[in-house]
């Protein structure tokens, strides 16, 4: 918290704080793809073109989403999920409940992933720090949700876990609480969970900080 507050400028770092211009900033890094956006009060597409709330977009939308806010959101509050086949009135209360967002397509992750919480995307969060012309990896944690949550923040019952240079896990996870686990969630021991392809997204992590340096 110290390092943070004492080498970051909020003010520099408020453009990366609305999810809606991720899609510009990262153009080449394999995200889920983007069903349509609502920015202030205007609807846009995938590419930022103003669309309607047709049946076009409601088709689209049958398969499932994740209708996720763009700004000011934290511990997974006002997340909405469009499961698939909703009724037209389903899917426009999910939109039009809710202020600027990002509406994108569900995603499978990776077998392993599953291991610590087969019903939510469970992510990976990656502290770098930009210090003489070089971008360090401080730390990494996984997170992971519990019981039938489909979010994996902490404040919203989940769960986190250290992960170690060589991509393993560490011996335990721990809750807001904090009580301390040995066991994922889903029961597999987090020590002999790897995170997938752990040094090809440190590699890219890295390389992706130098575009926030300002």
């Amino acid at each position: 918290v110290f390092i943070d507050e004492y080498f970051s400028i909020p003010q520099h770092s408020s453009y990366c704080d609305d999810k809606n211009f991720y899609d510009l900033y990262f153009p080449d890094v394999l995200r889920p793809k983007t069903i349509c956006r609502k920015i202030s009060s205007i609807l846009l597409d995938d590419n930022y073109n103003p669309i309607s709330l047709d049946n076009k977009l409601l088709n689209k939308l049958k398969n499932g989403a994740i209708v996720k806010p763009s700004k000011f959101s934290s511990s997974g509050k006002n997340i909405i999920f469009i499961a698939p086949n909703s009724t037209d009135d389903e899917i426009r209360n999910a939109l039009m409940s809710t202020g600027p967002f990002i509406c994108q397509e569900l995603i499978h992750q990776h077998p392993e992933m599953s291991k610590l919480h087969a019903k939510s995307v469970n992510t990976i969060r990656m502290l770098t720090f930009f210090w003489k012309d070089e971008v360090m990896l401080l730390s990494t944690i996984v997170r992971m949700g519990q019981g039938d949550s489909m979010v994996d923040n902490r404040g919203a019952g989940g769960m986190l876990c250290g992960v170690k240079q060589d991509g393993y896990l560490q011996e335990f996870g721990y809750d807001s609480f904090p009580n301390r686990y040995q066991t994922s969630p889903d029961g597999y021991r987090f020590s002999e969970i790897q995170i997938p392809n752990f040094d090809a997204l440190k590699k890219m992590v890295k390389k992706l900080h130098y575009r926030l340096c300002g």
